[in-house]
């Protein structure tokens, strides 16, 4: 059973990620905004801070793949 506290609850954490769909967006427009990642060295691999998150994505000849996201304070992931 769904209740309305566990509306609230998921409603409260989609509206936290706003503005991490919102960045993702912008990309299509400005897909090299973002800054070469350091720790991949390829010049398609770029990322975006977004508050506490960072925003690796894949820049493609048709297509931005968001690779990942992840707090900003952790570690680079190793594998994505």
């Amino acid at each position: 059973m769904y209740d309305e506290s566990e509306a609230r609850f998921e409603s409260t954490r989609l509206c936290d990620n706003a503005p991490i769909f919102a960045a993702a967006e912008r990309l299509s427009s400005f897909p090299y905004s973002g800054r070469i990642v350091p720790q991949m060295d390829e010049p398609q691999i770029r990322e975006i801070i977004v508050g506490l998150f960072c925003v690796v994505y894949r820049v493609g000849d048709e297509l931005i793949e968001v690779a990942t996201v992840f707090r900003a304070s952790r570690s680079f992931p190793g594998k994505f």
